[in-house]
């Protein structure tokens, strides 16, 4: 007879939960957000639907970012190339302890952030169309700022194939293709 009371009671507690599960909350708790972009796939089927997803997932000033070292986190928001590329860019820094050619956020397009500010006035626009797209990104971090990505489609959906900075005087993929430094 115990053992059928317990049996039930079980039974009860987890009809229950399904019914109305609890909701565990972790304030603060990055790992849960680190978790969410290793291991999900992305597949965006738009290249707006790409942009809008780095700005919502990487936003320094409140500890959650793209993690720029693993392939299988780059693979998601970039193209084949470019994800050599700052692979390769990484793998510098580790030997060389030192920058090699990237010494900034190429999201953000700058090292410090006002952590009060965020991404204000966040603004895309898509300046050209298919097959490969050109999405300007406009918004204000300390100054305003213009970044325009270039993305094509994929097997695995829409990637970054270069970001341009400064009004078209230098691109992510240009700096990166420079030799390494020698140090």
């Amino acid at each position: 007879m115990k053992l059928k009371t317990i049996f039930l009671g079980t039974f009860v507690g987890l009809s229950l939960l399904a019914i109305n599960p609890v909701k565990a909350e972790i304030p603060g708790d990055i790992r849960l957000f680190s978790q969410v972009q290793t291991t999900k796939i992305f597949n965006p089927q738009t290249p707006e639907e790409l942009i809008q997803k780095i700005y919502q997932v990487h936003q320094p000033w409140a500890n959650q970012e793209i993690d720029l070292e693993q392939e299988s986190v780059l693979s998601q928001y970039f193209d084949e190339e470019l994800t050599r590329l700052i692979i390769k860019d990484n793998e510098c820094e580790k030997k060389s302890r030192s920058i090699c050619n990237l010494d900034f956020d190429p999201f953000v397009e700058a090292q410090n952030y006002d952590k009060k500010v965020g991404y204000s006035n966040l603004k895309l626009r898509r300046l050209k169309s298919e097959p490969d797209a050109v999405i300007e990104v406009a918004f204000e971090n300390i100054e305003p700022r213009k970044i325009v990505y270039q993305a094509r489609m994929t097997e695995a959906g829409w990637r970054i194939s270069d970001i341009v900075y400064q009004d078209g005087q230098f691109s992510l993929k240009s700096l990166l293709s420079q030799p390494i430094p020698l140090r």
